[in-house]
């Protein structure tokens, strides 16, 4: 089990760090190109961070999920707000409430992430 985790947990930090590299890109890129491919990096890996939180949160639960799940949960979470995954939006905020049993950061992650959602969005 704890393999499983481990794995899970590196491979949400590595999509949560093609994230951050790629998202600063997409507003300072010269090209449109460039912005475009950035885009494409920062969805597939948020998608990636989606995949893995269902694929653990189906074997084992959210409920003492690793930390590095609340900062993939959140990074994926601006993706999904920036560039519209919208069905994706409100499981997140699930996965972070789940979280929050165990790290009570999950919960004010969740609500600075709809603060920023409601005045960036709306």
């Amino acid at each position: 089990m704890f393999g499983t985790i481990k794995a899970h947990g590196s491979s949400v930090i590595f999509h949560s760090l093609r994230i951050v590299l790629n998202l600063e890109t997409v507003d300072m890129a010269a090209s449109p190109s460039d912005r475009n491919s950035s885009k494409a990096v920062c969805r597939s890996s948020a998608e990636d961070i989606i995949a893995i939180l269902r694929k653990y949160q189906s074997q084992h639960g959210l409920r003492y999920a690793p930390l590095t799940f609340v900062y993939g949960a959140a990074r994926a979470a601006q993706v999904v707000g920036l560039f519209g995954i919208p069905k994706e939006w409100s499981y997140l905020l699930q996965v972070l409430d789940a979280c929050s049993q165990a790290w009570t950061l999950a919960r004010d992650v969740k609500g600075k992430l709809l603060g920023w959602y409601s005045s960036n969005m709306h």
